[in-house]
């Protein structure tokens, strides 16, 4: 019996030490490819946990060769999550003045409690007091020069009046945007560009980047607001009739998942071209749904964009679900011109997502040059 609970735990440790370096890899390999690796590297920072625990049975065990192999992968967890970043410079403290930009992903509420959760975002936006707003999923309605109109989401609208005063980023002739760019600091040119055009007939099959231009202590930068294709409303465990072992059940969503991380990879291939022709800093900020371990990850920061929670957070960050956070996926990325002071998830359950917070300074043109050449 002792002999057979040893391979059920020399199996187990193989199991999980592939899964472990399949979600490792995810970032590495394109998702045309390797869709399904991006679904295992959600559960990573899982993964590495249960590792340890493995690495610690091996030892129990004097089982010498596995508890090496559980070694290097212990040196790669470590890489990934318990080194500081090489070319971190701590943020230091926040300064009266620095920048504050915040994204959160708020989609439209149904009403009786709209009202509610309205006034409650109004009182978290005036608690945080970001210099600039990036929201996703909510609606704004333009008349054609600037106004609001009818059908802007209330919770939009709020934010625009006294005492927030906040404006609201807006293009000549424009009618609506679901992106809005929000800001205490000077905006202009906001721009809209299509990512992903799904049937014609379905308004909502559609992913875009919009962009807006500020300028903040005497220079101009700009601002990219990103919502990328997301999996879509239909998930196994909101099933009338889920038949778990059944394959014809697991099939179409995983031709769903599958076509969601292709997608995604598109769109941001596209927002790295519209990332390399700017002339001034920027930031790229929004619902990604991705996680730090994905492909659509490592093209923005091997493009030389810094992850503001990657650099000063503490803990994994996690902003999905709100009700029990598990997942990273909305992040605040800034180019070399900026330095990341801090970045946190404050606490929040007005959507299915938590907010992502950084707060941001200039460097010196000394710095900048650094960081430049840091990022290759």
């Amino acid at each position: 019996m002792r002999r057979i609970a040893r391979y059920v735990y020399y199996a187990l440790s193989a199991a999980l030490l592939g899964l472990f370096l399949i979600g490792y890899a995810a970032r590495y390999v394109h998702p045309r490819y390797t869709w399904w690796a991006e679904l295992v590297a959600i559960g990573l920072p899982y993964l590495a946990c249960a590792v340890v625990v493995g690495a610690a049975g091996a030892v129990a065990l004097r089982a010498w060769r596995l508890a090496a192999a559980y070694a290097l992968v212990l040196v790669l967890a470590a890489v990934r999550f318990g080194v500081p970043h090489p070319f971190g410079d701590g943020g230091g403290a926040p300064r009266p003045g620095d920048l504050r930009v915040m994204t959160y992903n708020v989609p439209r509420w149904g009403s009786p409690a709209e009202a509610t959760k309205t006034s409650r975002l109004r009182a978290l936006v005036d608690s945080l007091e970001p210099g600039l707003l990036a929201l996703q999923e909510a609606l704004v309605n333009f008349d054609g020069k600037g106004a609001l109109t009818d059908g802007t989401r209330p919770y939009v609208r709020t934010l625009t009046e006294p005492p927030l005063g906040y404006e609201v980023a807006y293009s000549s002739g424009q009618r609506r945007t679901t992106q809005p760019v929000l800001g205490r600091v000077s905006l202009f040119d906001l721009s809209q560009q299509t990512l992903r055009a799904g049937r014609p007939a379905d308004m909502k099959d559609v992913t875009y980047v919009a962009r807006a231009g500020f300028e903040w202590k005497g220079r101009r930068a700009g601002l990219y607001n990103v919502h990328l294709r997301s999996f879509g409303s239909d998930k196994p465990w909101r099933a009338d009739n889920p038949h778990l072992f059944d394959w014809g059940f697991w099939k179409p969503y995983l031709r769903q998942y599958r076509n969601a991380y292709r997608a995604r990879a598109k769109e941001i291939e596209r927002i790295q071209k519209m990332l390399r022709q700017e002339k001034r800093p920027v930031i790229v900020a929004g619902d990604f749904n991705s996680t730090p371990h994905s492909w659509v990850y490592r093209q923005l920061t091997a493009g030389g964009m810094q992850d503001a929670f990657g650099r000063t957070g503490d803990g994994w960050g996690s902003t999905y679900h709100s009700d029990l956070p598990f997942a990273r996926i909305d992040f605040v990325f800034a180019s070399a011109e900026w330095k990341i002071v801090e970045a946190r998830v404050p606490e929040a359950d007005l959507s299915d997502h938590r907010p992502m917070l950084a707060t941001l300074r200039w460097r010196s043109r000394e710095g900048e040059k650094g960081k430049r050449q840091e990022g290759g």
